[in-house]
């Protein structure tokens, strides 16, 4: 199980360099269909051995959920951002939910520019069990170089929402109180 992890890992490293050779060049990545539930299968099994001793990890993935295309590399690094924000903001102890569903918008939401269009989507929602983000910080988490951390470049939430977007997607904060936060992450079904 570690070595399979660890290759994996390596694999993700090898992907990253060539996102980022990729970004300083001004070239796109190819966008391939894939099974989105794999994905989330692969950051839950990272997220449990990284938190052995942390919070429980759950995944619930729907048998039939809809392909997505695009960049795995880059929906990886999302959601292994969002898990290890969530992981951070439990202090060790709590509930990690990674789940999916199969979705249809009908119409835009509202006439923010952020909201997504009309069409089917697969929504994946990392939660967690944690304190929940301050009603004063909510407006600001997606701010490049804001950060609640003592270190940290305050770059993750910024990053993993412009990514979501060049996938035709869109990353939410969902319900956030004191027993924990939801992001949701919505990706185009192929």
């Amino acid at each position: 199980m570690a070595l399979a992890i660890i290759e994996s890992n390596t694999r993700r490293a090898v992907d990253l360099v060539d996102q980022i050779t990729a970004f300083a060049l001004g070239a796109e990545r190819p966008r391939i269909l894939m099974n989105a539930g794999n994905i989330i299968r692969e950051v839950a099994r990272t997220a449990r051995m990284s938190a052995r001793k942390g919070p429980s990890v759950s995944t619930r993935i729907p048998a039939g959920l809809w392909r997505v295309k695009g960049d795995t590399g880059q929906i990886h690094r999302v959601l292994t951002n969002l898990a290890t924000n969530a992981c951070e903001a439990m202090g060790g102890k709590g509930e990690l939910r990674i789940t999916a569903e199969n979705i249809r918008i009908e119409a835009s939401r509202e006439s923010d520019p952020r909201s997504l269009g009309s069409g089917d989507y697969v929504r994946i929602s990392v939660s967690d069990s944690g304190p929940g983000i301050p009603l004063d910080l909510r407006d600001r988490i997606f701010a490049p170089f804001f950060t609640t951390k003592a270190t940290g470049t305050g770059l993750g939430l910024t990053t993993s929402a412009k990514m979501a977007a060049s996938q035709g997607g869109l990353l939410t904060l969902g319900r956030t109180d004191d027993a924990g936060s939801d992001f949701h992450l919505f990706l185009p079904a192929a």
